[in-house]
């Protein structure tokens, strides 16, 4: 009875201890959607950028995604969208009387956001 006694004291004292401190706790687990909650706000925060870019450096000329210079070649849905690479080698060389944005071109994490954000414009009727 003694030796049981001295064992089942500092057990009972340690699980005490572990259950104050929380040692079994389960681990925490993310809900099941909040990797694509994530993914959600990345892809949201990479638009604002984008969008932010669209409207400091093209706005002015290509209003909800269209060209006030020839209505006939909106940016929503244009052929140049068709890659990434394909964006940034015409905006190296643009073509009529749009604006060489060399800042643009060299920054690649800027140049993707914009991208992204010019891709999801789309062709309205007044475009």
């Amino acid at each position: 009875m003694f030796r049981t006694k001295w064992f089942i004291l500092p057990t009972l004292a340690l699980a005490l201890v572990c259950q104050t401190i929380n040692c079994w706790a389960k681990p925490q687990v993310a809900p099941k959607g909040a990797s694509q909650t994530k993914t959600k706000a990345k892809a949201e925060a990479t638009k604002n950028k984008g969008e932010l870019t669209f409207a400091s450096h093209c706005s002015s000329c290509h209003i909800n995604g269209g060209n006030v210079v020839n209505p006939q070649k909106p940016v929503a849905e244009s052929k140049y969208l068709s890659s990434f690479v394909t964006f940034k080698n015409y905006l190296k060389a643009p073509m009529g009387t749009m604006p060489h944005y060399e800042n643009l071109i060299k920054n690649d994490k800027v140049l993707k956001d914009l991208y992204h954000y010019v891709q999801t414009l789309k062709k309205s009727e007044g475009s």
